[in-house]
């Protein structure tokens, strides 16, 4: 992915949330952005000398933001006592998911 400085990117970390920050500089390595001077390697987006509270470089917000709300999905179906359900509500779920089934 080509990342130019000046670029807007954004921070997704513990410490600080998401944050909209800048491209400062672009290296063979490593990219620095504005907000805290934070260093972050290319192929991974990882932050490069974390303390702890590992950051994320996102490039594209909606993006990160769909994902995000697609896991949390995922994770109550994968959590939900599926026994709980009547036999009307089976068969309606039933229809739908039987394709991937």
């Amino acid at each position: 992915m080509n990342i130019e400085k000046g670029q807007k990117v954004w921070i997704v970390a513990d410490f600080c949330g998401t944050t909209e920050t800048e491209v400062i500089s672009v290296g063979r390595k490593y990219i620095t952005v504005k907000a805290w001077q934070l260093r972050f390697d290319k192929d991974t987006f990882r932050q490069v000398n974390g303390t702890g509270s590992g950051a994320a470089l996102i490039l594209d917000l909606d993006e990160y933001k769909r994902k995000y709300e697609m896991q949390k999905i995922k994770q109550k179906l994968y959590r939900y006592n599926w026994s709980n359900l009547d036999d009307e509500t089976t068969e309606k779920v039933y229809k739908i998911m039987k394709d991937i089934l």
